[in-house]
């Protein structure tokens, strides 16, 4: 078994041979490829994948919480205001359509696209995923990141004081 988090995919897919734009043919963050010795390699997302111990699973910060930021707002800008500050691994506790759905209405469903602004809720009339809640498999969410036409669901980590603990 191969652990791996989303950001780490591609560069762990091109000495595998496989598909490194995304992951293709997962079930709950697990792939399985059968090996030329007619042994199967398991890769498992540590965030996504429900079969892995407690100690292999990746949990969200202590202390983390999520915002629905304003139209065109970055999640620094958002996590800042609300006495967080946004760190880009964070952001993937975010990127799911539950999520998503816990802070917008996701009234058009949930879809898939690609931007570093997401995940994010189409907030305006003249995009064709209006109410839809967008999450990304391929891009990875950038703290800056931001489109006048969307708000972005932002997962904040607490600020750390003097002494490296969480505030």
């Amino acid at each position: 078994m191969l652990l791996y988090t989303r950001e780490q995919y591609r560069e762990l897919a091109k000495p595998l041979g496989i598909w490194a734009e995304s992951q293709r043919a997962t079930h709950n963050g697990t792939i399985a490829l059968a090996l030329p010795s007619g042994g199967t390699l398991l890769l498992a997302d540590q965030r996504r994948c429900p079969y892995l111990p407690g100690t292999a699973r990746l949990r969200p910060p202590v202390g983390m919480h999520t915002l629905a930021a304003a139209a065109g707002v970055s999640c620094s800008e958002a996590c800042r205001a609300a006495g967080g500050r946004c760190d880009a691994r964070t952001l993937e506790w975010g990127n799911s359509c539950a999520a998503l759905a816990d802070h917008f209405g996701c009234e058009a469903g949930c879809g898939h696209q690609v931007g570093p602004e997401l995940p994010a809720y189409a907030a305006s009339a003249d995009l064709d995923t209006y109410r839809q809640c967008l999450i990304s498999d391929i891009a990875i969410s950038q703290c800056e990141a931001k489109y006048a036409k969307t708000r972005r669901l932002c997962a904040c980590a607490p600020f750390a004081d003097a002494h490296g603990t969480s505030a």
